[in-house]
């Protein structure tokens, strides 16, 4: 709408809002209603004077309405319920949006010059039509907009987190699934899929029944299909008649590519949990290991309307502990993450000295910021058949009757007795080395852990103390100064490579 000009009835629609609004739950209603500062392109100080009375509205002061006419050339009105003069406001923006777009791909919609210009044109309109004014769902808040609490029971406890799988999947948020192949994520992934499809139960724990979408750029609707009959035999879900509540896609581009249709597909189709196939293919033409990407990518996957559950891999030299492969950014954004960790029955023996048929898995909650850290849970996994087998037997077993290379694997000491933000400041310190060969810096703590300068010191020293971190030198780029202070892990070596560390200093 930038540089259209109000019509009439659109400008007697804005001062009949502004004149409507007195409170605190009148300028909510409005919010609500979805008028942003896109419903004033073209006509700013009509913007600028409803900040004006919001400002006043927070103060608790009152409104002048000569200010409003001296300043911002707006004449206040006799004002009625504000939610029927922000629903003009919204829906006149949104027509105007609407025709800014179809008039800048209407050319290669009715005259295309070929096919793929045709579609692009197609997939650009429908991406730019998503993001047309319109209310807030739910009355929820928009993106970067800040919330206050300024009213009697603004500050309500909110409602307890809900889940699909209790101590396992959360509802709302996303769950990294991540280690090396061969571990049963997908396997496991599906089993999740059929026990939330069908309502039955996941490991034992109930589920709350629900549609679910999977998302796979790795194999195809065939393999899918034979993973859910296997899983179905196992648990007794018949489906002879089909199963409607579980969808599949098999995508061959990026993520971002999709965006739009998933989430349309999310909410047309009312859709509880989302399951992605994995990471890392997601991600097509983009760097795992690059901040900018990752975070991008992230902040994805956090638009989707459902619960998902992310299948990840690490590195064969990594550690998984310290969460999937790629830059530390995947793990700091994540709230809830399991590891999956595996050792075959066969080349391992078991405590009573025996080998076992097909392999074990151990699932350890290595990222836990919505609920208290889960016990790690012990799997036996077998087969019928080894070449086309019609079940995946699936049994929970004691962490005694595990080999021991498995129940060994975590340490039940150090690491995990440490703060949640302790814990991230060794991972990122780790991270960074690995990856670039350098020390982390005071600067790149505070952008991981999102705390303070003050804070990462405090950690740092806490960390130095107890022998886990060595507190290193940074010298400045240019000029005298005193050093910085880099952080490397106890151990590593301490001769690295401090150039660009020293510019951030």
């Amino acid at each position: 709408m930038a540089g259209r000009e109000l019509t009439k009835a659109m400008e007697q629609a804005i001062i009949s809002l502004l004149s409507s609004v007195h409170t605190s739950e009148d300028a909510k209603r409005v919010q609500d209603a979805g008028v942003t500062e896109a419903c004033f392109a073209g006509a700013m100080h009509y913007w600028e004077a409803l900040q004006y009375i919001y400002g006043r509205i927070r103060k608790g002061k009152q409104i002048s309405k000569s200010y409003l006419k001296r300043q911002h050339d707006v004449t206040l009105i006799a004002g009625d319920d504000p939610r029927l003069y922000a629903r003009e406001v919204v829906f006149g923006t949104a027509l105007a949006q609407v025709d800014d777009i179809t008039a800048d791909v209407q050319e290669e919609l009715l005259d295309p010059s070929d096919q793929p210009a045709f579609y692009e044109a197609v997939r650009k309109a429908r991406n730019l039509l998503r993001d047309i004014a319109c209310a807030t769902p739910n009355g929820q808040q928009v993106g970067g907009r800040s919330v206050t609490y300024t009213t009697p029971g603004s500050l309500v406890m909110p409602p307890p987190q809900k889940w699909l799988v209790k101590g396992f999947i959360p509802d709302k948020w996303a769950t990294f699934l991540y280690g090396r192949g061969g571990v049963a994520k997908s396997g496991l992934a599906v089993m999740l899929a059929v026990c939330v499809a069908a309502g039955e139960p996941f490991l034992g724990v109930p589920t709350a029944k629900g549609k679910v979408l999977y998302i796979d750029w790795e194999a195809d609707e065939e393999a899918f299909r034979t993973v859910i009959n296997r899983v179905a035999n196992t648990i007794g879900v018949d489906i002879s008649q089909g199963l409607s509540s579980i969808r599949y896609r098999r995508l061959y581009g990026p993520l971002n590519e999709y965006l739009d249709d998933i989430i349309e597909e999310c909410e047309d189709e009312g859709i509880s949990l989302v399951i992605i196939d994995s990471f890392g293919f997601s991600m097509s033409g983009q760097d795992t290991t690059a901040q900018p990407d990752v975070t991008a990518q992230m902040t994805r996957l956090a638009k989707i309307p459902a619960a998902t559950l992310i299948i990840d891999h690490i590195g064969k030299q990594g550690r998984g502990e310290d969460g999937p492969f790629g830059s530390v950014y995947k793990h700091a954004a994540s709230r809830w993450m399991w590891w999956l960790q595996a050792v075959s029955g066969e080349d391992e023996k078991c405590p009573d000295g025996e080998n076992k048929p097909g392999i074990f898995v151990r699932m350890a909650n290595t990222k836990h910021n919505i609920a208290a850290k889960q016990k790690d849970i012990f799997l036996h996994l077998t087969w019928d058949d080894i070449f086309a087998p019609d079940k995946m037997h699936v049994k929970q077993v004691k962490r005694e009757e595990v080999p021991e290379s498995l129940a060994g694997i975590i340490k039940e000491t150090g690491e995990v007795e440490l703060s949640g933000n302790t814990n991230d400041f060794i991972r990122a310190v780790r991270s960074i080395y690995g990856q670039t060969g350098k020390a982390a810096t005071k600067d790149d703590m505070v952008a991981i852990l999102k705390v303070n300068v003050k804070t990462v010191t405090s950690i740092a020293q806490k960390l130095n103390k107890l022998g886990m971190i060595q507190l290193v030198d940074i010298p400045h780029g240019e000029g005298p100064g005193r050093p910085g202070q880099g952080y490397l892990e106890a151990g590593a070596i301490v001769d690295i490579d401090t150039t660009d560390a020293a510019r951030k200093v």
